[in-house]
């Protein structure tokens, strides 16, 4: 009987631990509460912005188009919604006929989560010689296409202080005509 009795004791400390080991492995840990790294995007928008306007410094139209999502909109002052990276590529086309001028961009600051991102910056424009043409504020949001984050809406005006500000791109009709 004693004999049998240890054989239980042995079966139910064996048991045991199989219970434990199973409920500690088998649990499924709990997903953490996915963290939005809001530096690692403000280097992201930091580095399409580099390429935004070092594509804009040398008058490439599709490189700064490459910039938008495919539903992008781009809103000037003064002038036509463009909608659509292909259609911000012949505005800006259009706009570098005049030649390509220098464009400075800098984030004021950057708000959102992994869905969308919305940045305040200041900009400014210089001629081939380096004198400001103009300068102004812009608010812009970006969305991921893919896993890369480009602009979504892009709208922007002028700080000329009553000056009357540079005339917008020209529309692609106007060139048409």
């Amino acid at each position: 009987m004693k004999k049998r009795v240890n054989q239980l004791k042995n079966i139910l400390v064996f048991s045991t631990l199989i219970i434990i080991a199973l409920t500690t492995t088998s649990c499924k840990k709990e997903d953490e509460p996915k963290v939005f790294d809001m530096v690692a995007a403000q280097q992201a928008i930091d580095e399409l912005n580099a390429t935004y306007a070092d594509a804009f410094t040398k008058g490439d139209a599709s490189g700064v188009a490459n910039c938008y999502t495919a539903d992008a909109k781009f809103m000037p002052p003064n002038g036509e919604i463009s909608e659509g990276s292909a259609a911000i590529k012949d505005v800006m086309s259009a706009f570098f006929e005049n030649g390509a001028v220098k464009l400075e961009i800098k984030s004021v600051g950057l708000w959102g989560n992994e869905d969308i991102l919305i940045q305040e910056s200041t900009w400014a424009v210089y001629d081939k010689d380096g004198n400001e043409r103009d300068h102004g504020k812009s608010l812009m949001t970006y969305k991921k296409e893919g896993d890369v984050w480009k602009i979504f809406r892009d709208c922007y005006n002028s700080n000329s202080n009553g000056d009357a500000p540079p005339p917008p791109p020209p529309s692609i009709e106007t060139e048409k005509k």
